[in-house]
């Protein structure tokens, strides 16, 4: 497979992966503004904060590629530019409530990067 076509599609998996992630992001976001939020056990308000502060670093290592694709290598598609969604991509969907749910359907033997590198 082309290198350009591999970026493209890493990419795109990535635009689909922030797209998921925004609806978590809203949803644990709205969990602090309920009324039962004030209810909750201290440890519990901590917990949600710190599973808030996750999904807002997902969500970021999500959108990073694209901008860092656009912004510093001009559009350009290399192997290294293909490395970083990758390895950035793999980071921020593994910080995601469900990345537990996701391994243990995929099975532990899959560690292709993303966009279909080392697939011969």
């Amino acid at each position: 497979m082309q290198l350009q076509k591999k970026v493209k599609i890493a990419l795109d998996e990535t635009r689909i992966l922030i797209l998921g992630s925004q609806v978590l992001l809203g949803f644990q976001m709205q969990a602090a503004f309920r009324d039962a939020f004030d209810s909750l056990p201290r440890h519990a308000q901590i917990a949600d904060g710190a599973a808030l502060m996750l999904m807002v670093v997902s969500v970021a290592c999500l959108i990073a590629p694209g901008l860092y694709h656009r912004i510093v290598e001009s559009c350009n598609d290399s192997l290294d530019i293909h490395r970083f969604i990758s390895t950035i991509t793999r980071v921020g969907a593994a910080l995601r409530p469900d990345a537990g749910l996701r391994r243990r359907h995929r099975g532990r033997g899959d560690r292709r990067p993303i966009g279909g590198a080392g697939r011969g």
